[in-house]
């Protein structure tokens, strides 16, 4: 992203924008794409753990599966994307900018 923006934080620069006006953006950006990742694979694990818990049911002599805390696993997931895409974006705007 920064790359393919490179014009725009150039001229962002020269009209006297601070670095943080600038980094801001690209920080959200990122913790914004590993929020909807974490939400994402949240929702996978589940649609396949369904599937296979119904599986399950039909063969085990059980009966009923114990279920798992999707609340617990939606918070944690989305919470390690967030952190990482602010790490991700944070090491990107680190390197030095090609103008």
């Amino acid at each position: 992203t920064i790359d393919a923006r490179r014009r725009e934080i150039r001229t962002m620069q020269l009209v006297g924008a601070s670095s943080a006006t600038i980094r801001i953006p690209f920080m959200m950006e990122g913790l914004m794409h590993g929020l909807l990742g974490g939400a994402l694979a949240t929702l996978l694990l589940a649609s396949a753990n369904l599937g296979f818990q119904s599986v399950l049911e039909q063969m085990s002599a059980i009966g009923q599966v114990p279920t798992f805390p999707w609340g617990v696993m939606l918070l944690t997931l989305c919470t390690f994307g967030a952190g990482y895409g602010l790490l991700c974006s944070a090491m990107a705007l680190r390197s030095p900018m090609r103008t």
